[in-house]
Formats: C-alpha cells, sequence, structure tokens
C-alpha cells in the first residue's frame, strides 16, 4: 500500500521531485508512495502566484493550503539542492510537518543526485541530512 509523502523542496530543484515521483510511477520499480504535496502554486485574486516569504503576512494563503497537506502526511521527505539553505519555505514545512507530528515525525533529508553538499537554513537544528540513496529511500518508505 502506498503511503502519503509530502516532498518539500526549493522550486529550482523540480526536476529532482519530478525524478523521485516517476519511481513511484514506473511498475517495475519497487518505490511506492503517494506524493500529497502542493499540486499547484497558490495564487492571488488577480491570478498571480504568491511568492511571499513565509513570516509575511501575504503567504497566509499559501499556509493555508500547505498545512492540511503535512497534516495528512506522515512522512516529509525534503530534497536538498544547492540553494535549500535560502528557502525559507522549505524551513517552515519541517517546522510545521515537526509541531504537527511530535516526536513521531518522520523526515528523511535526501541531497538530490547532483549536489554532495549542499544543507538546511541555519535554524533547522539535529537533522541528519542524507547523500541520494534509493535503498535508503525505498528503506524509509516502508518498501
Amino acid at each position: 500500500m502506498a503511503v502519503k509523502v509530502f516532498i518539500s523542496y526549493k522550486t529550482t530543484d523540480k526536476q529532482y521531485v519530478n525524478d523521485v515521483t516517476s519511481m513511484s510511477l514506473n511498475p517495475n520499480n519497487k518505490i511506492e508512495f503517494t506524493d500529497s504535496s502542493l499540486p499547484e502554486p497558490v495564487t492571488n485574486d488577480y491570478g498571480d502566484v504568491i511568492r511571499r516569504h513565509p513570516d509575511d503576512e501575504g503567504a497566509q494563503p499559501v499556509k493555508d493550503e500547505i498545512y492540511p497537506l503535512l497534516q495528512d502526511s506522515p512522512k516529509l521527505l525534503v530534497i536538498i539542492g544547492k540553494d535549500t539553505h535560502s528557502s525559507g519555505w522549505v524551513g517552515w514545512e519541517i517546522e510545521t510537518f515537526k509541531k504537527i507530528h511530535g516526536r513521531k515525525a518522520s523526515i528523511l533529508l535526501m541531497r538530490h543526485k547532483d549536489n554532495k553538499s549542499a544543507g538546511l537554513p541555519n535554524y533547522i537544528d539535529g537533522e541528519e541530512i542524507h547523500d541520494w540513496d534509493i535503498d535508503l529511500l525505498l528503506e524509509w518508505l516502508g518498501n
């Protein structure tokens, strides 16, 4: 049975998220999960994408869309690229997921396959970052 996974990432790393989600669609692959991330960017009344930092009051509509998805996902996969450390949203998603799920929070932080050294925002403490490892991903997903 597929497990729901929220995938957190910086927009510039979307191709790596597509790589991960496409693996779950391949019938020859053992990876089985449902990506419960935000399917489309949140827009304002004028149809413009809301690009505000999560600390900005104007970002509340985005938070309102993401929060229930984090709540409904038992696992959080964070794809780490070279600029993830500068993403306020990735940090917000990690911290919010921890608040929602508490000590039982299942988070996997993994650098994408073309990255060997990038990290997280400085205020995220105590999380181990792994290099890309399909076997680790399978184990974490319970496959």
